[in-house]
């Protein structure tokens, strides 16, 4: 049992500090703010320091915000818990399960030997490596949550064959590599990310369409390329070089397990379905949880898939309390009127038409990144991007240039609850939440402080504004 002695400060600061900050604004109504909006808040930032301090596990913090919505009656319990009927909490369902096709054959040590041959010359080659194929994903793959869940089956196939144990510097980078690339660069591909999408079908009802190949041209050079340059500089900062086996070792170690048996090929077989199936959404219109799901079930039918039901006892189920309380919580803080009510409260002090073509967007991301702080990132994009957008309209403001902005806040987010597919890196072992955090807020800084202005010179530059 660990002394009270033996408690870190932050997690002693922040058992007290939840509660408090949380009580204070539930009861003190210290702004014009709706009674339930402040309810709502006041949960919201329980959960948030608890997430950050971590005195608790984050997953069972995650269940009593979800418990104390429902029972303060802030939201009614439908409300509170319609996260564990949605098909984005049940995506992520299907992704452990495909991930067991991995990690339950011999698949994903093979994969993880072949990986090693070809760039495991150094750890570096190794974490480059891993970058490219999770920054390559986002071009086939449209989702950021499948694709963490696919190429962390083999990452975690990969630690076992090096020798990292879960939680060691090592196995942070190789899980921070993949996890980082696949995930932030998409910002400058279109169908790479959920959140962009949003974005795209909500200036479709504005009756304005931005196609694949102008998204690319106006944010994949700065927002994309810059982003995969802005997480190898911090790879480099906080990650030491590692030991890696000999090529001759490895070799002998993809010898040894012999031919691929008929359980691998099955497993290989529905995982390149899937995959094609996501690349192929717009031909279909299958929605990527239904893909999944239907992978999933299929690797543990008999004679199709590589998988037994006993399996299941290996998966860490209750992330899904930590990602379902991400998606209660935005719910709660929409149907209670929170984020119409911060929206105007910010917008209505800012007379954006004045700020210039630099001050104008660069300021709109600025807000959207403060909005951004109470809830996940797709909410958001839900939310907030209807608000501001009629608010540029009013104003005459570029709607293009102004949705593009908000794109960059909700794909750069800088604390990990804001974003779902990261968090579920958590679910592995092998990264701790203080390890995800610093990157982060890193990563999420660069590019709304570095990238962002960056960009907006770009557009400029070539007449985008």
């Amino acid at each position: 049992m660990t002394s009270p002695a033996q408690i870190p400060a932050r997690k002693s600061l922040g058992a007290i500090l939840g509660p408090a900050v949380a009580l204070a604004v539930y009861f003190l109504p210290l702004t014009d703010m709706p009674p339930q909006a402040r309810h709502a808040f006041a949960i919201t930032l329980f959960a948030t320091i608890y997430w950050l301090t971590e005195p608790i596990r984050v997953e069972l913090t995650g269940l009593i915000a979800l418990v104390a919505l429902a029972l303060s009656r802030t939201v009614p319990f439908e409300i509170a818990f319609s996260p564990f009927g949605s098909k984005s909490l049940w995506l992520v369902i299907a992704g452990l399960l495909m991930g067991l096709g991995v990690t339950h054959t011999r698949l994903g040590r093979r994969v993880a030997f072949r990986a090693l041959l070809l760039f495991g010359r150094s750890y570096w080659t190794i974490l480059l490596g891993l970058m490219a194929s999770g920054f390559l994903f986002t071009f086939v793959v449209p989702s950021a949550l499948v694709r963490i869940l696919l190429l962390a089956s083999v990452a975690q196939e990969l630690c076992k064959a090096l020798g990292y144990k879960p939680g060691t510097p090592a196995a942070t980078g190789i899980f921070l590599a993949f996890g980082a690339a696949t995930y932030f660069p998409g910002t400058g591909i279109l169908t790479a990310q959920i959140p962009s999408i949003v974005v795209l079908g909500i200036l479709e009802k504005l009756k304005i369409t931005i196609y694949w190949g102008e998204w690319a041209v106006r944010m994949f050079p700065v927002m994309s390329l810059g982003g995969l340059v802005a997480i190898y500089l911090y790879l480099r900062m906080a990650v030491h070089d590692a030991e890696v086996k000999d090529t001759g070792e490895i070799r002998r170690d993809l010898e040894a397990l012999g031919p691929m048996g008929a359980e691998e090929k099955r497993v290989l077989v529905l995982l390149a379905l899937g995959i094609i199936l996501w690349a192929t959404d717009s031909l279909h219109h299958i929605h990527p949880t239904f893909v999944a799901l239907g992978i999933g079930v299929a690797l543990f039918l008999p004679g199709i898939g590589g998988c037994k039901f006993e399996d299941l006892s290996s998966v860490h189920f209750p992330i899904l309390f930590f990602v379902g309380a991400l998606f209660g919580i935005g719910e709660a803080l929409q149907s209670t009127g929170f984020t119409r009510w911060i929206s105007a409260a910010i917008l209505g002090s800012v007379h954006l038409e004045t700020f210039g073509w630099f001050g104008t967007y660069f300021t709109i991301t600025l807000i959207t990144a403060l909005l951004n702080l109470p809830m996940n990132t797709l909410t958001q994009a839900s939310v907030t991007t209807p608000i501001i957008l009629s608010y540029a309209q009013e104003r005459g403001i570029n709607l293009v240039s102004s949705a593009l902005s908000m794109v960059v806040s909700y794909n750069y987010p800088y604390i990990p609850y804001q974003s779902p597919p990261l968090v579920v890196l958590l679910s592995f072992g092998y990264v701790e939440h203080r390890e995800l955090l610093r990157m982060m807020l890193f990563v999420g800084a660069v590019g709304i402080f570095v990238l962002t202005p960056l960009n907006l010179l770009y557009w400029r530059l070539f007449g985008f504004i």
